[in-house]
């Protein structure tokens, strides 16, 4: 996963790396378009003094619930367990009184 970051110089205090979804670019206007342009706008004004778009490459975490995929593929109870289970849910959402 790639995080965009913008990386820029601070008075003599080293540099500031900011998250691009919460850095304070904005950019308004009548338009949508006009917006975007604006926006556009106070980023190259930005590149323009010195500041650089980066990226932080962050590993992606295994999803835990990958392991259990096909693990009942096999089993000859499932057939029957989803069976009972469609059955149930048509139970309960044809009764009336459930709520």
């Amino acid at each position: 996963m790639k995080i965009p970051v913008l990386v820029q110089s601070e008075d003599s205090n080293g540099f500031r790396a900011e998250l691009l979804p919460s850095a304070t670019l904005v950019g308004e206007g009548r338009t949508p378009e006009d917006a975007m342009d604006k926006l556009r706008d106070a980023i190259q004004s930005r590149l323009n003094q010195g500041a650089q778009i980066a990226y932080i490459e962050l590993a992606e975490g295994q999803n835990p619930w990958l392991q259990l995929v096909g693990v009942y593929k096999d089993d000859p109870y499932l057939s029957d367990y989803l069976q009972a289970l469609a059955d149930y849910r048509k139970q309960v959402d044809d009764d009336p009184d459930r709520l």
